[in-house]
């Protein structure tokens, strides 16, 4: 900032007569930090900063409590899990996210065109082929269907219907590196936790 407060790290802006002061300005007001959000405001929040960052859960609730008033202990919970109105899955940078349920479908287009996974540089590093990448997508949806399954659960019925005991051992310590194309193209989703393992299903179910 400069002796008279104006922005003086950034480069002039691209659009003629908009000043930098209004660009902040403007993502500030988009990202809902100038003016908060009433009590029942998560959903309408979280579709307006498209979806929330949710690596650890504390974060998501982080963002929600300073967008919004009145944010309770357990309310991303009940929405999350009870309600259902929003999903969990990994999306932008490959993170966690919380995604509105009805916007689930455009942000699932968008993922599903994301197939850096194919690259030979990326199946060497996870110690998997392409051939193996799609046995393992192909199963997993009907591995999933009707259940919740932990990682470890997953990684065993991917194995019986593959026939891979080494592709499900793969799956099981990939740290979550070959979940993420699943969920990419839609195949898989977060569920309710079992303790301190989390479960995965079906987006559809």
């Amino acid at each position: 900032m400069t002796a008279g407060g104006e922005v003086a790290w950034l480069p002039e802006p691209a659009l003629k007569g908009v000043s930098w002061d209004q660009v902040l300005a403007f993502r500030l007001r988009r990202q809902r930090l100038t003016e908060r959000a009433g009590r029942n405001a998560i959903l309408r929040v979280t579709a307006d900063v498209c979806g929330l960052h949710a690596q650890v859960m504390s974060s998501a609730e982080l963002t929600l409590w300073a967008r919004m008033d009145g944010l309770r202990p357990g309310d991303v919970a009940h929405e999350l899990w009870d309600v259902r109105s929003l999903v969990k899955m990994w999306a932008m940078r490959g993170t966690l996210h919380l995604i509105r349920a009805p916007d689930v479908p455009v942000w699932q287009a968008a993922l599903s065109s994301f197939r850096h996974y194919l690259a030979p540089g990326w199946l060497e590093n996870f110690g998997v082929s392409a051939v193996e990448l799609d046995q393992m997508l192909a199963c997993i949806p009907a591995a999933l269907d009707g259940r919740l399954l932990t990682r470890q659960e997953l990684a065993s019925e991917v194995a019986r219907l593959t026939g891979s005991v080494n592709l499900g051992q793969k799956l099981g310590h990939s740290w979550g590196a070959l979940l993420k194309p699943a969920s990419y193209r839609g195949l898989l989703c977060f569920g309710p936790s079992q303790g301190q393992n989390v479960r995965f299903t079906r987006p559809d179910q």
